[in-house]
Protein backbone atom coordinates (compact mmCIF):
# COMPACT_ATOMS: atom_id res chain seq x y z
CA UNK A 1 0.00 0.00 0.00
CA UNK A 2 1.47 3.34 -1.05
CA UNK A 3 0.89 6.57 0.80
CA UNK A 4 1.69 10.13 -0.19
CA UNK A 5 2.73 12.75 2.37
CA UNK A 6 1.08 16.10 1.65
CA UNK A 7 2.50 19.53 2.38
CA UNK A 8 -0.74 20.52 4.10
CA UNK A 9 -2.25 17.75 6.21
CA UNK A 10 -6.01 17.97 5.43
CA UNK A 11 -7.12 16.79 8.88
CA UNK A 12 -6.27 14.42 11.69
CA UNK A 13 -4.35 11.42 10.33
CA UNK A 14 -5.68 9.22 13.12
CA UNK A 15 -9.20 9.60 11.73
CA UNK A 16 -7.95 8.39 8.36
CA UNK A 17 -6.47 5.29 9.95
CA UNK A 18 -9.71 4.64 11.82
CA UNK A 19 -11.65 4.84 8.57
CA UNK A 20 -9.31 2.26 7.08
CA UNK A 21 -10.08 -0.10 9.96
CA UNK A 22 -13.80 0.38 9.37
CA UNK A 23 -13.30 -0.39 5.66
CA UNK A 24 -11.65 -3.67 6.60
CA UNK A 25 -14.58 -4.59 8.83
CA UNK A 26 -17.01 -3.59 6.08
CA UNK A 27 -15.13 -5.80 3.62
CA UNK A 28 -15.41 -8.67 6.08
CA UNK A 29 -19.16 -8.09 6.32
CA UNK A 30 -19.44 -8.16 2.53
CA UNK A 31 -17.49 -11.41 2.28
CA UNK A 32 -19.65 -13.13 4.90
CA UNK A 33 -23.00 -11.86 3.57
CA UNK A 34 -25.63 -14.44 2.49
CA UNK A 35 -25.26 -15.74 -1.06
CA UNK A 36 -27.52 -17.65 -3.44
CA UNK A 37 -26.91 -21.37 -3.12
CA UNK A 38 -24.27 -20.70 -0.49
CA UNK A 39 -21.68 -20.32 -3.27
CA UNK A 40 -19.07 -17.64 -2.70
CA UNK A 41 -18.23 -15.17 -5.44
CA UNK A 42 -17.75 -11.83 -3.69
CA UNK A 43 -14.31 -10.23 -3.51
CA UNK A 44 -13.09 -6.89 -2.13
CA UNK A 45 -10.23 -4.45 -2.56
CA UNK A 46 -9.45 -1.37 -0.49
CA UNK A 47 -7.93 1.70 -2.17
CA UNK A 48 -6.19 4.47 -0.25
CA UNK A 49 -3.30 6.89 -0.68
CA UNK A 50 -2.03 7.17 -4.25
CA UNK A 51 -4.38 4.42 -5.41
CA UNK A 52 -7.36 6.47 -4.27
CA UNK A 53 -6.01 9.55 -6.06
CA UNK A 54 -5.53 7.47 -9.22
CA UNK A 55 -9.17 6.38 -8.94
CA UNK A 56 -10.27 10.03 -8.72
CA UNK A 57 -8.17 10.85 -11.80
CA UNK A 58 -9.84 7.97 -13.66
CA UNK A 59 -13.25 9.36 -12.72
CA UNK A 60 -12.28 12.76 -14.10
CA UNK A 61 -11.09 11.21 -17.37
CA UNK A 62 -14.27 9.16 -17.63
CA UNK A 63 -16.38 12.33 -17.32
CA UNK A 64 -15.31 13.35 -20.84
CA UNK A 65 -17.15 10.34 -22.26
CA UNK A 66 -20.44 11.87 -21.15
CA UNK A 67 -22.26 15.18 -21.36
CA UNK A 68 -24.82 17.21 -19.46
CA UNK A 69 -25.82 16.21 -15.95
CA UNK A 70 -24.00 12.87 -16.18
CA UNK A 71 -20.71 14.64 -16.86
CA UNK A 72 -21.34 17.00 -13.95
CA UNK A 73 -22.06 14.02 -11.75
CA UNK A 74 -18.69 12.49 -12.59
CA UNK A 75 -16.90 15.80 -11.96
CA UNK A 76 -18.68 16.46 -8.65
CA UNK A 77 -18.06 12.95 -7.35
CA UNK A 78 -14.42 13.14 -8.41
CA UNK A 79 -14.05 15.86 -5.76
CA UNK A 80 -15.76 13.59 -3.23
CA UNK A 81 -13.30 10.80 -4.04
CA UNK A 82 -10.38 13.13 -3.41
CA UNK A 83 -11.91 14.18 -0.10
CA UNK A 84 -12.37 10.57 1.00
CA UNK A 85 -10.09 8.47 3.20
CA UNK A 86 -10.78 5.08 1.68
CA UNK A 87 -12.59 3.42 -1.21
CA UNK A 88 -13.90 -0.10 -0.75
CA UNK A 89 -14.55 -1.87 -4.07
CA UNK A 90 -16.78 -4.94 -3.93
CA UNK A 91 -17.16 -7.21 -6.95
CA UNK A 92 -18.68 -10.55 -7.94
CA UNK A 93 -16.50 -12.78 -10.10
CA UNK A 94 -19.28 -15.27 -10.95
CA UNK A 95 -21.83 -12.84 -12.38
CA UNK A 96 -20.63 -13.00 -15.98
CA UNK A 97 -19.14 -16.47 -16.29
CA UNK A 98 -20.83 -18.75 -13.75
CA UNK A 99 -24.63 -18.42 -13.69
CA UNK A 100 -26.53 -19.93 -10.79
CA UNK A 101 -28.23 -22.35 -13.22
CA UNK A 102 -31.42 -22.15 -11.19
CA UNK A 103 -33.72 -21.45 -14.14
CA UNK A 104 -35.19 -18.49 -12.28
CA UNK A 105 -36.05 -16.47 -15.39
CA UNK A 106 -34.70 -13.19 -14.02
CA UNK A 107 -32.31 -12.57 -16.92
CA UNK A 108 -34.76 -12.94 -19.84
CA UNK A 109 -38.16 -14.01 -18.55
CA UNK A 110 -37.88 -17.67 -19.52
CA UNK A 111 -37.34 -20.46 -17.06
CA UNK A 112 -33.78 -21.35 -18.02
CA UNK A 113 -30.35 -19.72 -18.26
CA UNK A 114 -30.09 -19.90 -22.05
CA UNK A 115 -30.10 -16.11 -22.45
CA UNK A 116 -26.76 -15.81 -20.64
CA UNK A 117 -25.20 -18.89 -22.25
CA UNK A 118 -26.29 -18.00 -25.79
CA UNK A 119 -24.78 -14.51 -25.50
CA UNK A 120 -21.34 -15.92 -24.63
CA UNK A 121 -18.95 -18.34 -26.25
CA UNK A 122 -19.22 -21.70 -24.52
CA UNK A 123 -17.25 -24.91 -24.60
CA UNK A 124 -18.90 -28.06 -23.22
CA UNK A 125 -21.39 -25.93 -21.30
CA UNK A 126 -18.73 -23.66 -19.77
CA UNK A 127 -18.69 -19.93 -20.56
CA UNK A 128 -15.37 -18.73 -21.99
CA UNK A 129 -15.00 -15.10 -20.95
CA UNK A 130 -11.52 -14.89 -22.48
CA UNK A 131 -13.23 -14.91 -25.89
CA UNK A 132 -14.58 -11.40 -25.29
CA UNK A 133 -12.06 -8.92 -26.79
CA UNK A 134 -10.88 -6.14 -24.47
CA UNK A 135 -12.05 -3.49 -26.92
CA UNK A 136 -15.53 -5.03 -26.84
CA UNK A 137 -15.63 -4.83 -23.06
CA UNK A 138 -14.43 -1.22 -23.18
CA UNK A 139 -17.51 -0.11 -25.15
CA UNK A 140 -19.68 -0.24 -22.04
CA UNK A 141 -18.91 0.14 -18.33
CA UNK A 142 -20.21 -3.34 -17.50
CA UNK A 143 -20.40 -5.97 -20.25
CA UNK A 144 -23.46 -8.22 -20.00
CA UNK A 145 -25.55 -10.23 -19.87
CA UNK A 146 -24.98 -11.39 -16.32
CA UNK A 147 -26.65 -13.72 -13.88
CA UNK A 148 -29.19 -11.72 -11.86
CA UNK A 149 -29.02 -13.83 -8.66
CA UNK A 150 -25.25 -13.32 -8.64
CA UNK A 151 -25.76 -9.58 -8.94
CA UNK A 152 -28.31 -9.73 -6.13
CA UNK A 153 -25.59 -11.35 -4.04
CA UNK A 154 -23.42 -8.34 -4.83
CA UNK A 155 -26.19 -6.01 -3.70
CA UNK A 156 -26.57 -7.88 -0.40
CA UNK A 157 -22.80 -7.70 0.12
CA UNK A 158 -22.82 -3.94 -0.48
CA UNK A 159 -25.72 -3.54 1.95
CA UNK A 160 -23.87 -5.54 4.59
CA UNK A 161 -20.79 -3.34 4.19
CA UNK A 162 -22.88 -0.18 4.44
CA UNK A 163 -24.49 -1.48 7.64
CA UNK A 164 -21.06 -1.68 9.27
CA UNK A 165 -20.16 1.89 8.27
CA UNK A 166 -23.51 3.14 9.58
CA UNK A 167 -23.12 1.42 12.93
CA UNK A 168 -19.56 2.67 13.34
CA UNK A 169 -20.56 6.25 12.40
CA UNK A 170 -18.37 6.58 9.32
CA UNK A 171 -19.78 8.52 6.37
CA UNK A 172 -20.02 6.21 3.37
CA UNK A 173 -21.86 6.05 0.07
CA UNK A 174 -21.75 3.75 -2.97
CA UNK A 175 -21.27 5.54 -6.31
CA UNK A 176 -21.89 4.45 -9.89
CA UNK A 177 -19.14 6.81 -11.05
CA UNK A 178 -16.61 5.22 -8.70
CA UNK A 179 -17.66 1.77 -9.88
CA UNK A 180 -17.13 2.68 -13.54
CA UNK A 181 -13.70 4.20 -12.84
CA UNK A 182 -12.66 1.13 -10.84
CA UNK A 183 -13.70 -1.05 -13.78
CA UNK A 184 -11.64 1.04 -16.20
CA UNK A 185 -8.62 0.89 -13.86
CA UNK A 186 -8.72 -2.89 -13.71
CA UNK A 187 -9.54 -3.13 -10.01
CA UNK A 188 -10.73 -6.67 -9.21
CA UNK A 189 -10.15 -7.86 -12.80
CA UNK A 190 -12.00 -11.15 -12.29
CA UNK A 191 -15.21 -9.32 -11.42
CA UNK A 192 -17.05 -7.95 -14.46
CA UNK A 193 -19.35 -5.94 -12.20
CA UNK A 194 -18.36 -4.08 -9.05
CA UNK A 195 -19.51 -1.33 -6.71
CA UNK A 196 -17.23 1.35 -5.24
CA UNK A 197 -17.98 2.73 -1.77
CA UNK A 198 -16.29 5.95 -0.64
CA UNK A 199 -15.70 6.43 3.09
CA UNK A 200 -14.74 9.46 5.16
CA UNK A 201 -14.49 10.49 8.81
CA UNK A 202 -14.46 14.25 8.41
CA UNK A 203 -16.46 16.61 10.57
CA UNK A 204 -18.94 17.13 7.69
CA UNK A 205 -20.22 14.40 5.42
CA UNK A 206 -18.53 15.18 2.06
CA UNK A 207 -21.13 13.29 0.02
CA UNK A 208 -24.16 15.54 0.67
CA UNK A 209 -25.01 19.25 0.63
CA UNK A 210 -22.74 20.10 -2.30
CA UNK A 211 -22.59 23.44 -4.09
CA UNK A 212 -23.35 24.05 -7.80
CA UNK A 213 -20.21 23.64 -9.91
CA UNK A 214 -18.80 21.60 -7.07
CA UNK A 215 -15.72 20.67 -9.09
CA UNK A 216 -14.80 24.38 -8.94
CA UNK A 217 -16.18 25.43 -5.56
CA UNK A 218 -15.28 22.93 -2.87
CA UNK A 219 -13.32 22.82 0.37
CA UNK A 220 -10.00 22.03 -1.29
CA UNK A 221 -10.17 24.90 -3.78
CA UNK A 222 -11.31 27.35 -1.10
CA UNK A 223 -8.50 26.33 1.24
CA UNK A 224 -6.00 26.66 -1.59
CA UNK A 225 -7.28 30.13 -2.50
CA UNK A 226 -7.09 31.23 1.14
CA UNK A 227 -3.50 30.02 1.47
CA UNK A 228 -2.56 31.78 -1.75
CA UNK A 229 -4.12 35.09 -0.69
CA UNK A 230 -2.75 34.92 2.85
CA UNK A 231 0.81 34.32 1.69
CA UNK A 232 0.52 37.09 -0.89
CA UNK A 233 -0.86 39.63 1.60
CA UNK A 234 1.88 38.83 4.10
CA UNK A 235 4.38 39.97 1.49
CA UNK A 236 2.90 43.47 1.40
CA UNK A 237 5.14 45.97 3.22
CA UNK A 238 3.96 46.55 6.75
CA UNK A 239 5.33 48.10 9.94
CA UNK A 240 7.38 46.32 12.54
CA UNK A 241 4.90 44.57 14.82
CA UNK A 242 7.27 45.02 17.80
CA UNK A 243 7.06 48.82 17.76
CA UNK A 244 3.87 49.72 15.95
CA UNK A 245 0.22 48.67 16.02
CA UNK A 246 -2.72 50.56 14.41
CA UNK A 247 -4.70 50.90 17.65
CA UNK A 248 -1.68 52.21 19.56
CA UNK A 249 -0.78 54.67 16.81
CA UNK A 250 -4.35 56.00 16.63
CA UNK A 251 -4.52 56.50 20.40
CA UNK A 252 -1.16 58.28 20.59
CA UNK A 253 -1.92 60.55 17.64
CA UNK A 254 -5.39 61.48 18.82
CA UNK A 255 -6.88 60.15 15.59
CA UNK A 256 -4.81 62.39 13.34
CA UNK A 257 -3.74 60.22 10.32
CA UNK A 258 -0.80 62.55 9.57
CA UNK A 259 0.74 61.98 13.03
CA UNK A 260 0.33 58.23 12.69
Amino acid sequence: MREKIYEFEPYNRAQKNHTLEVARLAANAALTAPKAGGVDGVECEILTGDDLLALADAMERESHNFSGHVKRRFLYETVMARESDVCLVIGHYRSAGTPLDAGCGFCAGRMDCSFVYNARKTEHGVIDLSAVPPEERAKVPFHGPMCVPRNLDLGIAVGSAMLITQRLLVDAMPFYTVSVAAQRMGVLPRSWIKVGILMSSRQKNPYVDVLPDYHLHNLATMEDDLRKMFVTLRGVYWYDYRTWYPKWAKKESGGDPEKE
